[in-house]
């Protein structure tokens, strides 16, 4: 499992959270992922592991076709949760904890499941064109 949290108090309000989020979504907004946006990201965020840009590379490791990084599916999740409910305004995150239990090949979509909102904490997940879930117990804290 791979987190992001600052302390122990905030984890343990992300898992109160987790716990009290309603099972069905809230909100669900769809976002379309180009064949070419790993390649974006890979520059950008200067990560280059071919599993994410070349087909024979990501054939050989067990993947279907290349797949996008989870933190760009993270970052894609986060400016959606922006979006719908802080204004859009990116410095609101105060932090975010989400667990990558998925793939999202590429060109797909992905679409963002809010779940609620429990003071300044956002719950959210985010599953693939097949509705498996590649984000899982997603929160956002938003910031004062």
């Amino acid at each position: 499992m791979t987190e992001c949290v600052g302390d122990s108090r905030v984890a343990r309000r992300v898992s109160a959270a987790r716990r009290s989020r309603p099972s069905r979504a809230i909100v669900a907004s769809s976002i379309g992922v180009s064949a070419g946006a790993a390649h974006v990201y890979s520059e950008c965020a200067r990560i280059w592991n071919p599993i994410h840009t070349d087909l024979a590379v990501a054939r050989a490791a067990g993947l279907p076709e290349p797949i996008l990084h989870g933190t760009a599916t993270l970052a894609l999740a986060v400016s959606e949760v922006l979006r719908l409910d802080l204004g859009g305004d990116p410095t609101r995150v105060g932090e975010i904890a989400a667990r990558f239990t998925g793939m999202v090949t590429l060109p797909s979509s992905v679409t963002v499941r809010e779940h609620g909102r429990a003071g300044d904490l956002l719950a959210f997940d985010v599953v693939n064109e097949r509705g498996e879930p590649v984000l899982s117990d997603g929160v956002l804290r938003s910031a004062p």
